[in-house]
């Protein structure tokens, strides 16, 4: 996520079309507020922050592993494990191809950059609902619907490839330019004949 967000405030382009100026941070100026922030967080936890004593001993790292592989054994965690290494098949492919065959197809990184800096506040925002809904005697009640939801999605960004492909690149119209969209396929212009005097 900072790296996105560093690409977005770095990019004059993408700062141009969001705050009117250009790139608001550099990658030095980055990685020393990164720097300082995260020794500040260290820092607070450090002096604010304690573990807990309950008075319990630390239980032997064998017992530990063996406690570990008895619930790993268990047949709910098994399909639970299961179900999260293949659920990404569905969606593998959308996931890894649909940027990189837009920006193929002739549309501006820029435009990524603005669209990941847009969406960067509601990130933190998502995160707190699901948190909030996948609390209660059944976490998982969501999974079902966000692994539907996450599959039409990537069948929607397929048909915007496809219909990039065959409405826009096919037709010989750049998605950079304004005005080409009426020029479609048309040859460029003859320059005008050149007079000269006494002919």
């Amino acid at each position: 996520m900072s790296f996105t967000i560093l690409l977005s405030l770095s990019s004059d382009e993408a700062c141009c079309q969001i705050f009117g100026r250009p790139a608001l941070v550099t990658l030095p100026g980055f990685m020393r507020a990164a720097a300082v922030g995260i020794g500040a967080f260290t820092l607070w936890l450090a002096i604010f922050k304690h573990e807990p004593s309950d008075g319990s001993s630390v239980e032997d790292p064998k017992t530990v592993y063996k406690q570990l592989f008895g619930i790993i054994r268990r047949p709910m965690i098994i399909k639970l494990a299961s179900i999260l290494l293949l659920y990404k098949v569905g969606m593998a492919a959308g996931d890894s191809l649909l940027v990189p065959r837009l920006i193929k197809m002739g549309v501006p990184k820029e435009t990524f950059a603005t669209i990941a800096l847009l969406t960067f506040p509601f990130e933190p925002l998502f995160a707190y609902i699901t948190v909030r809904m996948s609390s209660g005697a059944r976490p998982l009640r969501m999974f079902p619907v966000a692994f539907v939801a996450r599959l039409i999605l990537c069948a929607a960004g397929a048909a915007v490839v496809l219909v990039w492909q065959h409405v826009i690149v096919d037709a010989g119209v750049s998605p950079n330019s304004s005005d080409s969209t009426a020029q479609g396929n048309l040859p460029p212009a003859s320059p005008p004949p050149v007079v000269v005097d006494g002919v």
